[in-house]
């Protein structure tokens, strides 16, 4: 969990002319500056409908327009017992974010019998276009883009769950674009009220797992986890774990959205593969234990993009739950089959960490060393397992067809991380002298964050990435993260370099928090860090020698470093950070930090 930083009500800094809407409500301060002007303007671009989106219960007299400026204690925030993360959040966004009113039920139900099309084709169109965009970012694609809209324009029978997922859609897809909040949550009242009530159905699933974004990205952590609770439930008792030919479904004839066979077995795999990307990387896992356990998932691994929207059969390979790889690249393996085995590595990697921690080392019983080596393999071996155009290259960036950039990003973030964690978070050394020094896991560790800053700074510069093709607030965390390790300690001479790289990577971070609100937390505690390595920057290394440890910047230590030939350090200037900004695991499971304070204190 990433604390905001104790001054979290400091305004944003200002770096572009473009804000998006969202972005209005707060202050405009200059630009501090600590930082170098390295920021890169990335254009945002939206989808916003030339008719704005009309609301769903237009015309009924509950919804007057001075009930939208309700005090943040409406009936809406007694109603659900959010728990004490949450709360913090609420408090944080509450200056710039008022609650919007809970609207009567019955006018929920009125707006739920009426087919949204009919009444604004136009602008229901743009903003289901929208929202596929915003799907292929958050790697969470499906649906099938082509069958599905031309379903919406000419189905003239649609049912109550065909239309609780279209609301749902409307709701995200206004939200992520820019569109007026109210609306948005207008729409998600009429599809929340639809979920409550419909029938168990592959639309059910869905309208749940669109939910579930859309409250992460208006930061509602309790609402989004309950709802991909529930999607997973009714995903497992509708069996989509098992293939169509194992399930109940297998003797269907005809399918949702006009799909047809094989479009719809893809429809019900991808749907599952959501549910697990979802619930392995909203950001309470693994504190929320997973329900979806991988030993119980036996569906191929989905096919590409292409394929899913022609609905033509291909043959991927199944999934395995301890594989080493995907042995021979096959063709028709699409980039969300990649990403599904790296969510599954980083969830085994995350829920042992999360087990030691509680638990201790040894007391599973499990031979921490070897499950350790294990794991290395198998990111190896999934590394391994890319064909060259899906491997990290500015080149690879570039090429990647739009509606896979989401998912090629994520993944090789997913990948950097998992092996940071891997080797940040390990129990205090046993006493066997086999076991590689903490240094050299925490030399991975920096080492990887390195790598994903890269991958940050490479996606900064990449032009066609806006707002709308970012994907989810997950990149925030990972970016973060890798910040927090980079920055732990080092020689002040690096620090010009470091900075600079950081400030770039935290340019994307700015564009995550123009559609997910969690990323403004991230965003404001990179800040917090950045300045403080930027006001050390600027010091210099103008410290007197004699002193054994000074604090010239609050919470950070400055000491001279003397030679350490056996590793090849010159003497230097060096500082530390006090403290981790990964507050979840003990600090002395943290090879990274918890190093740092053997060190000899200055009095």
């Amino acid at each position: 969990m990433i604390r905001p930083p104790p001054d979290h009500q400091r305004p944003s800094s200002n770096s572009s002319d473009s804000v998006s809407p969202r972005t209005i409500l707060r202050p405009a301060s200059p630009d501090r500056s600590g930082i170098p002007h390295k920021r890169i303007r990335l254009g945002y671009e939206r989808f916003t409908p030339t008719i704005g989106p009309r609301s769903p219960i237009g015309g009924v007299p509950t919804l007057d327009p001075s009930r939208h400026q309700q005090q943040p204690n409406s009936s809406w925030h007694h109603h659900h017992h959010h728990h004490h993360h949450h709360q913090q959040q609420q408090q944080q966004h509450q200056h710039q974010q008022p609650e919007l009113p809970r609207i009567h039920e019955e006018v929920l139900c009125r707006a739920w019998q009426t087919d949204p099309y009919v009444s604004d084709p136009q602008s229901v169109t743009n903003t289901i276009t929208s929202f596929f965009v915003h799907a292929d970012a958050a790697a969470l694609r499906f649906l099938p883009e082509k069958v599905f809209k031309s379903w919406v324009q000419t189905a003239h029978r649609k049912s109550p769950e065909d239309l609780m997922l279209v609301y749902s859609i409307l709701a995200l897809g206004v939200a992520l674009s820019g569109g007026l909040k109210h609306i948005a949550h207008e729409y998600s009242q009429v599809a929340r009220y639809a979920t409550e009530h419909a029938a168990l159905s592959l639309q059910l699933v869905q309208a749940r797992i669109v939910l579930s974004l859309y409250y992460l990205s208006v930061s509602r952590p309790s609402d989004a986890n309950d709802m991909s609770s529930a999607a997973i439930s009714s995903a497992i008792c509708l069996q989509l774990n098992l293939e169509l030919a194992q399930s109940q479904d297998a003797n269907l004839a005809s399918f949702p959205y006009n799909l047809n066979r094989v479009g719809y077995a893809e429809c019900r795999r991808r749907t599952f593969w959501s549910c697990l990307i979802l619930e392995r990387l909203n950001g309470l896992f693994p504190a929320r234990v997973a329900i979806i356990h991988t030993e119980d998932i036996f569906i191929r691994l989905p096919a590409d993009v292409r394929s899913f929207e022609d609905q033509v059969e291909v043959m991927t390979p199944a999934f395995e739950p301890h594989f080493s790889s995907i042995q021979h690249q096959q063709t028709g393996v699409g980039v969300m089959a990649y990403l599904v085995q790296i969510v599954a590595l980083w969830g085994d990697v995350m829920t042992n960490i999360h087990r030691a921690a509680h638990r201790g080392a040894y007391a599973s019983g499990v031979d921490s060393l070897k499950a350790h080596d294990n794991m290395t393999a198998r990111l190896e071996d999934w590394k391994l397992s890319l064909p060259h155009r899906l491997q990290f290259s500015i080149t690879s960036l570039d090429m990647i067809g739009q509606e896979d950039k989401g998912s090629y990003v994520l993944m090789h973030l997913i990948y950097h991380l998992t092996i940071i964690k891997l080797h940040r978070h390990i129990h205090p050394p046993s006493s066997r002298p086999t076991t590689p020094s903490r240094d050299q896991h925490a030399r991975t560790a920096r080492e990887h964050a390195q790598r994903l800053i890269e991958v940050a700074c490479a996606v900064a510069k990449d032009g066609s990435l806006g707002r709308s093709t970012m994907p989810p607030p997950f990149s925030s965390y990972a970016i973060l993260e890798a910040a927090d390790v980079l920055s732990a300690e080092g020689a002040i001479a690096d620090l010009p370099g470091l900075v600079d790289g950081l400030a770039l990577a935290r340019s994307v971070i700015e564009i995550l928090a123009t559609a997910w609100e969690d990323a403004k937390v991230h965003k404001m505690a990179l800040d917090h860090r950045l300045d403080r390595l930027a006001a050390l920057r600027d010091r210099g290394p103008a410290v007197p020698a004699d002193t054994a440890a000074v604090t010239v910047v609050p919470r950070v230590r400055v000491f001279r470093r003397e030679e350490q030939p056996d590793k090849g350090l010159p003497a230097a200037m060096c500082w530390q950070m006090s403290e981790a900004l990964e507050a979840r695991f003990p600090k002395e499971m943290d090879c990274v930090y918890g190093s740092i304070t053997s060190l000899p204190r200055s009095d």
